[in-house]
């Protein structure tokens, strides 16, 4: 598997905020270390109504075993302190993909929506497959529901809303082919599973018809969403693979006709993600060129449905790793605003610090580095900090 994340420094407000909870002050930094004469910016949310306070602290030992040295500090308000105007700045976590459509897809009265999935937390609520949104406001879905049954669901902003829901549970950590196809024309709704198995082949698809009255039209969808209904609510937990739009509807026979056999006549979209595995775009090999583009940085180069075994480096056989892994709390960057910059001053020496955030209920220390200026070593001994080791156990 493949990630590529960069991260900043988020990680000190990361678990506070996966529990439910969140730090009364909390900041981060752009980066972990910085020369004399650089610039830092500091990033901070205060949940006080008044203001907060930022001071320098230098930190000599911050091991606070009462058998050894302890905690040992010097302020260093003198080089920098200041307050700051309080305001709390939210954290998105979850990711997804965000393809902007720009009513670019034809207009079509049978169309039909279908992904790879392999979920692997089905117990979550509701999760997004495939979401649209139209120029109404409206927002058509292919998505996992309550007790991990398949929906087809509209939100309706003119209309009753519509949630037609398959008869048969998904599975965890099983590979599905997941549709709904429309008819318009109609006024039939056809949801459908098919569960696949590397080794004993494809298992029967299960199908289900529905009566529907809905009114929702491709040529009219701005924004669509991948792993999740929106920016806020119903992001999925497992691998997508292959999520693609037809240009008729489907019923049954979906492996042998279309899943495998990737682009056809019917392909109006289609997202190969064995594409570009190592950016946080994704391609459509389509003929629209509805490309994508990822948020929080799911995990690139996943074993897919049609992973054999014989590669185990997915840069040698990136079809066999065409799948990306989402999860609801992933995150890359918190993309909060700059509250204030501290400019390293030339005399500073290289060692660790901290810019301490101070409110009414209580402190945080977003901790960084001065290293010598380039090519101006200041002492005979080398100390290197492991960076990404150090945010697993902060």
């Amino acid at each position: 598997m493949v990630n590529t994340k960069i991260l900043p420094i988020i990680v000190p407000i990361y678990s506070d905020f996966l529990h439910g909870t969140m730090l009364p002050i909390t900041g981060y930094t752009g980066r972990w270390s910085v020369a004399p004469g650089e610039s830092l910016d500091f990033k901070v949310s205060s949940l006080s109504s008044e203001s907060y306070q930022a001071h320098l602290v230098s930190i000599i030992c911050a091991d606070a075993n009462p058998a050894g040295p302890g905690i040992m500090e010097e302020d260093l308000s003198s080089i920098f302190a200041g307050e700051f105007p309080s305001r709390e700045q939210q954290v998105s976590l979850g990711s997804y993909a965000e393809v902007p459509v720009r009513s670019r897809l034809p207009a079509s009265d049978q169309f039909t929506l279908m992904a790879g999935v392999y979920p692997t937390l089905l117990e979550a609520g509701i999760q997004g497959i495939i979401s649209m949104h139209d120029r109404h406001g409206n927002c058509f879905s292919l998505q996992i529901g309550k007790g991990g049954h398949l929906e087809a669901c509209l939100v309706s902003q003119s209309s009753d809303n519509c949630i037609i829901r398959h008869d048969h549970a998904l599975s965890k950590h099983s590979w599905f082919v997941v549709w709904v196809g429309v008819d318009l024309v109609n006024g039939v709704l056809y949801i459908g599973q098919q569960q696949l198995n590397a080794h004993f082949g494809a298992a029967d698809a299960v199908v289900s018809k529905h009566r529907t009255t809905m009114d929702f039209h491709l040529n009219e969808v701005e924004l669509m969403f991948i792993a999740t209904l929106d920016k806020e609510f119903g992001f999925y937990n497992g691998r997508i693979e292959q999520p693609q739009i037809l240009n008729e509807r489907i019923t049954d026979n979906v492996i042998n006709d279309y899943y495998h056999r990737g682009r056809t006549k019917s392909t109006i979209a289609l997202w190969d993600f064995s594409e570009g595995i190592s950016t946080q775009s994704i391609t459509d090999v389509g003929n629209l060129g509805l490309h994508g583009q990822l948020v929080n940085c799911p995990t690139r180069a996943v074993r897919g449905s049609n992973w054999t075994g014989r590669e185990m480096c997915w840069r040698h056989l990136p079809r066999e790793y065409g799948a990306i892994h989402f999860h609801d709390d992933d995150i890359y960057d918190c993309d909060w605003e700059t509250d204030f910059s501290f400019q390293i001053p030339h005399d500073l020496p290289s060692a660790m610090y901290s810019m301490r955030l101070e409110n009414s209920g209580g402190y945080d220390d977003v901790v960084f580095y001065v290293r010598p200026a380039p090519g101006k070593p200041t002492a005979r001994l080398c100390v290197i900090i492991p960076t990404f080791t150090y945010t697993v156990y902060i």
